[in-house]
């Protein structure tokens, strides 16, 4: 898992979606990476698929909600944390696909981080785009919850190798 990470900010790959079990080391390494590319100088959007949508959502009132599809459209480096559980919506479905789309035509670096598998995704269009090979590197990670036993020291010491803060305490 973390050799395609590496891989992603090394922008040796346009695409990396990294799945597995909750508690396994998934947001901490996506924080990290995100984090490693902003010392770097890169422009990087960190968010979660469900605060995502709320704050497209609210921008309705304030017309701010194109911008922000736009943002993420068009954003260098876009990390997307908890694809998989926001509540999709045909509304939902679309902002995601618009967005997810957008930068799969460009080849624009997108890391997302899911409890889902990508063949699971509930929206197909999704689901194709995060299955194409060609563009998309595809990483399980079947690791246990480190935040349930002896193995949690073991990950906080593992995310600190990276040469940068941590998003998440």
């Amino acid at each position: 898992m973390r050799n395609a990470v590496l891989r992603f900010v090394r922008s040796d790959v346009p695409w990396v979606y990294v799945y597995g079990p909750p508690g396994n080391g998934k947001t901490p390494l996506a924080a990290a990476a995100a984090n490693h590319l902003l010392a770097q100088g890169r422009a990087v959007l960190f968010v979660t698929a469900p605060e995502l949508l709320a704050m497209i959502r609210d921008g309705f009132d304030s017309r701010q909600a194109e911008d922000l599809v736009g943002l993420c459209q068009r954003v260098p480096w876009l990390v997307v944390d908890d694809l998989g559980t926001e509540r999709l919506t045909d509304w939902a479905a679309e902002v995601l696909f618009r967005i997810f789309n957008a930068r799969y035509v460009a080849r624009a670096h997108t890391l997302v981080a899911s409890n889902v598998r990508p063949e699971d995704l509930a929206e197909p269009r999704l689901r194709f785009r995060f299955l194409d090979i060609a563009v998309c590197h595809r990483v399980p990670n079947s690791g246990d919850d480190y935040r349930q036993g002896k193995d949690r020291m073991e990950a906080r010491d593992w995310s600190t190798q990276w040469p940068v803060k941590e998003f998440c305490a």
